[in-house]
This record gives structure tokens, sequence and C-alpha cells, in this order.
């Protein structure tokens, strides 16, 4: 797939030569690459906001093996499904696809866990990060207990989740129902504008997809200018929330 491509699809292989489908559209950088939740293609929510981002941005889905109606290889039994596992499949499936980083990463709900993965084994490929009602780093090992999708099982790498600090980079987090832990995403970064929606359900992507289009465009501007995330209440979100800070 050439860089820069307007609209493309790919199957991409990964190191032991499983093909996993990537999806892209637009063009710009940051490339914005998302993490649908749990056993979600990217049939789901996430492109309909692919659709509405393309004018602004290259916008990547993808299946994750394992995904419901996902066109990508299941992944084998032999491999266990690690934090670094989940990571260096989207690592693998991007750099063969040839989608250069960095990325400002989306991800909702697991996928919020998925995209702490990926930033805490590839920091350098990670501009920024957009949690749209989604599990926190340090949700990482509860979250087995209560809902083991997808064979999630990050107990062998867990001290890199509970280390990772964003540094840096813009966060943008929005958080609808009990799911996202906000706190948690807040000790770790510096750089943060969380909005809260508890209006919402937490399936953003398909009840409210303005909303998270919103909170990606305000990342992306983030990103784009090196600079702070802007107060909240100066952005399109003020009027979509209940509340937002800073």
């Amino acid at each position: 797939m050439a860089t820069g491509a307007v609209t493309s699809e790919d199957r991409a292989r990964t190191r032991d030569g499983r093909e996993l489908y990537l999806e892209a559209h637009g063009s710009g950088a940051p490339t914005v690459v998302f993490e649908a939740g749990a056993r979600a293609s990217r049939h789901g929510g996430p492109r309909r906001i692919q659709y509405a981002l393309n004018s602004e941005a290259r916008v990547c889905t993808y299946d994750r093996p394992g995904t419901d109606y996902g066109a990508s290889d299941p992944r084998p039994a032999n491999v266990a499904p690690t934090s670094a596992t989940f990571a260096r499949e989207l690592k693998t499936l991007l750099t063969n696809a040839n989608v250069p980083g960095p990325y400002l990463l989306v991800g909702g709900s697991f996928g919020g866990l998925l995209i702490s993965a990926f930033t805490a084994w590839y920091p350098n490929d990670v501009a920024g990060l957009v949690y749209i009602d989604a599990f926190a780093p340090g949700s990482a090992e509860s979250y087995v207990r209560i809902n083991p999708t997808e064979g999630w099982e990050p107990s062998g790498d867990l001290a890199k989740l509970q280390a990772l600090n964003f540094g840096a980079r813009p966060v943008v987090a929005l958080a609808t129902v009990t799911v996202g832990d906000t706190a948690d995403l807040r000790r770790r970064s510096p750089n943060i504008l969380v909005a809260q929606a508890p209006q919402y359900g937490h399936n953003v992507w398909g009840e409210v997809p303005g909303l998270a289009y919103e909170a990606i465009r305000v990342a992306l501007k983030a990103v784009r200018d090196g600079g702070p995330v802007p107060r909240c209440i100066q952005t399109p979100l003020a009027r979509l929330v209940f509340s937002c800070t800073p």
C-alpha cells in the first residue's frame, strides 16, 4: 500500500505468516489508528468515524485476530495473547502495509488497553492518544477477571503497562459511564483533556459518533500544533458533554 494513498485495503503478514486486514482512507499526518472494543471488527462504530475524518487525516481501521466478522487470520493457540502480542501484531501490520508513524491512537472500551499496550512497547511510534470510554492501563489486570475477551492475558508483561507514562503527548479522554478510569489516565499525563458525558451510554461510536469525532479532532489539532491540549471549554466538546476539565 503506497504512502499517501487516499483509499486502500491491504493484508500484511505477521512473523508467523498470518494475514491481518487493514483499511485506510484519507491522507495527512499523523495517521489515526483505531482500536475497536472487545471482539469488534472494523465494521463497527470506528468505521463511521473513519469516513467522517478522512478529509482531515489518514485514518486506519483493522481486524484483530479473534474479532467477530473480521477478515484477519486467527491467532494460533500457541501464541500467548499478552499485551506484547497485541502490540506487535499492530506494529507489524502498519510496518508491512507501509503506514508510517508516529500515530494518533484511538481506543474504545477494550481498545483503550490496546492503545496503552502499543504505547508501552513502541513509544516512539505514538504521537497522541484518545480514550473513548475506554479502559485505562491500570485496569489491565482487573479486566481479565471481569471479561476475559479475545484471550487477553497481560500478566506476563503487566509491569510494562503499570509503569506507562504518556509524557508530553496530547491525551484526550472521553468518559460516558463507569468504564473510563480518568483518574488513572490523569496520573500518567501532564497534557490531558478529560470530558465527562454520563448522559450517554458506553457505545459512543454508535450512539453519539459526533462526540467521538470531535474528541479525535481536538487531539489531532494538538498533535499538529505541537503544544498542550486546549482547555475543554474552548473546544466543541464543551457543548456536547456534561462537564470537562481542564
